[in-house]
């Protein structure tokens, strides 16, 4: 490990560091969204991210997706969808929360 410790880059360590950076924010944000919203509300956003992501997947990087693998992804965002619908018109007063930069 020594030598490639050593033989790394200055570009490299500094890929690294935005890396590690970016997932401090992105860590951190979740926090937030996670006050700001109910907890089913979170999974619900973080399931439909990793779909999404998955889609990406198979648009930008050509991965292969069998039928039953895109129908699953594609019955998992539109649950999704449906559920930030409903939850949405069954909560009027989502509309008037605080604003996110308040600190309580």
């Amino acid at each position: 490990w020594q030598a490639t410790l050593s033989a790394t880059s200055a570009s490299t360590w500094l890929v690294v560091g935005a890396t590690g950076l970016a997932g401090s924010f992105i860590g951190y944000f979740g926090l937030v969204v996670t006050r700001q919203m109910s907890a089913t509300s979170f999974l619900m956003l973080q399931n439909a991210i990793k779909v999404f992501i998955i889609y990406l997947g198979v648009v930008i990087f050509a991965d292969v997706m069998n039928g039953f693998s895109a129908m699953g992804c594609t019955i998992s965002m539109l649950g999704s969808v449906w559920y930030g619908f409903e939850a949405m018109k069954a909560s009027p007063q989502a509309e008037t929360k605080e604003p996110l930069s308040q600190s309580n």
